[in-house]
């Protein structure tokens, strides 16, 4: 389930950090196509603020990438998946850094 849109998203995770049990990142712009998953920092998702307010409730497990990206004309699924994979690791740890 995609939660990052609830406006009431970061206070509600203090009410239940027991049922945070794993973190997708991944970003997508708009307008928005169901199979289309951007890299971290290249659309409208606050990756930082929402890693921070994890990590602020007691989460600290796992972090995985999410890339949808199917029938859209610049598709992730049509570039290097190793640059595609460092660019993101790039942008994860720069999200943190000014989340």
């Amino acid at each position: 389930m995609n939660l990052w849109q609830d406006p009431d998203l970061v206070p509600r995770l203090a009410d239940a950090p027991d049922r945070l049990f794993l973190l997708q990142v991944s970003d997508l712009r708009t307008p928005r196509s169901r199979m289309d998953r951007r890299g971290v920092g290249t659309g409208d998702i606050p990756v930082g603020r929402l890693l921070h307010a994890a990590h602020g409730v007691g989460y600290r497990g796992p972090c995985v990438l999410e890339i949808f990206s199917d029938n859209v004309p610049d598709s992730l699924y049509e570039t290097d998946l190793d640059d595609l994979l460092r660019a993101n690791r790039t942008a994860l740890e720069s999200a943190w850094r000014t989340g």
